[in-house]
């Protein structure tokens, strides 16, 4: 690119974004300052082709970059050839015949495809290489034939040939999907393959323009198009040799005479390798993929702090229910064994505490253990209840209330029985107790445990000591954390 050239296209450049960028509506421009070769080899190629050995036959009007940043049904930029002048594609469509008569002669190699003799043609070739083994470029034709003379004679057509390794006699992608008819007015319109075809023609058949067909159509289209309609984007691709020299020809031409124009449109950058694509594509994905991964074990993450918090905050509620209800149980006993003072004095039951209480002792009564730290079992031929591997607390008299030194006790068992699980604990009273009372004392018991750390999950209450006499029945509560 020479120097005035690079110039002229950073100018192009900065005022297209300054467009852009100012919310100013973009319009489609057509710039014709810089040589085919300056053009092709900037506009055209994608990443990994190389284009060399650019060649143009035909007027200089008939070729040109455009540039439209706020296309919708055509490309943002790229190259058009055209079989007028390029630059009349850029402007609102309000002439039903846009026509340019260049003078030029045709393309005899468009012939076969036109149907007939064609005029002012333009051709231009170059040759590319690839890195990769795939080719994949973008396309569209546009014309002012549309829809006047469709199915006439002025039918007219364009090739893009490429002739390489595996390809010696070349072959024209510009050809209706899955076929080897070529793309013409007469191929692609209204009325044959409509869905390739986009309308852009307000005009009626005298030249008019329909407001109710205006209406229903792009109106950003229309008023920066100037051709009657165009075909939809084709992308198209082919298996090629990497690292080999192909040639590209594209060509379009008037057909039956040389008014009313037609032209071709080339995306900017769209000829490039598609195996790369394909690379970076994927690159693309796993990138994604891994975000997400990432994004997914974050999630787990916080999923699982949140339920530890939410498992101790109900945990600790539990406990804290329980004690409670232990208290709320307490204090309902004490208020039932303590009645009001107006009552009878006879009504009145008499309530005795556990640290003060006695209890008749007779001669058949066995022994009370005393509690000690180093308590060891009596000589198995000694009479009375015998206990291994327990901790006992041992009360003498009725009552649920628990002396100051036994709760002492039993606070002091509860923290040796927090440290060590595998312990058990023998709550050893008389059995004259009623059920009640007893299970009053096995609350209070409970909730000096509870207090003291220890969380029994096993209890047991079940009547021991052997005994003619009844009234020696004892009566244990295992408390046994596991």
């Amino acid at each position: 690119m020479t120097p005035t050239g690079f110039l002229k296209s950073f100018v192009f450049f900065v005022l297209a974004n300054v467009a852009v960028q100012s919310g100013i509506v973009a319009q489609l421009t057509v710039r014709q300052d810089r040589t085919p070769e300056e053009m092709i080899k900037e506009i055209v190629p994608g990443k990994g082709v190389v284009i060399k050995n650019v060649r143009y036959a035909g007027m200089p009007a008939a070729l040109g970059e455009f540039a439209y940043p706020d296309a919708k049904k055509i490309f943002a930029s790229g190259i058009v050839m055209s079989t007028g002048k390029a630059s009349d594609m850029a402007a609102a469509n309000t002439n039903p015949k846009t026509s340019t008569v260049n003078g030029s002669t045709g393309d005899k190699n468009l012939y076969a495809l036109a149907g007939g003799r064609t005029f002012d043609a333009a051709v231009l070739d170059f040759d590319f290489m690839a890195d990769k083994d795939s080719l994949a470029f973008n396309f569209l034709f546009a014309s002012e034939e549309y829809h006047d003379y469709v199915g006439s004679t002025f039918n007219d057509a364009f090739a893009i040939v490429i002739t390489g390794p595996g390809m010696p006699a070349g072959k024209n992608f510009a050809v209706l999907p899955g076929t080897t008819q070529p793309i013409t007015v007469n191929s692609i319109n209204p009325n044959q393959n409509r869905q390739f075809y986009v309308d852009n023609n307000p005009f009626n058949l005298v030249g008019k323009i329909n407001e109710q067909v205006k209406a229903g159509l792009n109106q950003d289209v229309l008023n920066n198009f100037s051709f009657d309609g165009m075909s939809k984007v084709f992308s198209v691709g082919c298996r090629i040799q990497p690292k080999q020299i192909y040639h590209f020809q594209m060509s379009i031409a008037d057909a039956g005479d040389g008014t009313v124009d037609s032209a071709v449109l080339l995306e900017g950058n769209s000829l490039k390798s598609l195996e790369q694509s394909k690379h970076e594509l994927r690159r693309q994905l796993i990138a994604a993929q891994r975000r997400e991964d990432s994004l997914a074990r974050v999630k787990v993450v916080e999923d699982s702090l949140r339920m530890v918090a939410e498992i101790k905050m109900l945990r600790d509620k539990l406990v804290q229910d329980s004690i409670s209800r232990v208290k709320e149980h307490i204090r309902d006993s004490i208020a039932r064994a303590n009645p009001p003072a107006e009552l009878p004095k006879e009504e009145q039951p008499e309530i005795q505490q556990a640290d003060s209480a006695k209890i008749d002792k007779s001669e058949n009564e066995p022994e009370i253990l005393e509690l000690s730290d180093n308590y060891q079992p009596r000589d198995p031929e000694e009479e009375g209840p015998r206990f291994l591997d327990l901790d006992l607390i041992l009360f003498e008299g009725l009552g649920f209330e628990l002396s100051p030194s036994d709760k002492v006790k039993v606070q002091e068992y509860g923290k040796k029985l927090a440290e060590n699980r595998s312990r058990k604990l023998a709550l050893y009273f008389p059995e004259g107790d009623p059920q009640d009372v007893r299970n009053q004392r096995f609350d209070a018991i409970h909730l000096a445990l509870v207090q003291a750390g220890a969380r029994p999950s096993q209890i047991f209450m079940t009547p021991v000591g052997h005994s003619s006499s009844k009234d020696v029945h004892r009566v244990e509560i295992w408390l046994s954390e596991q």
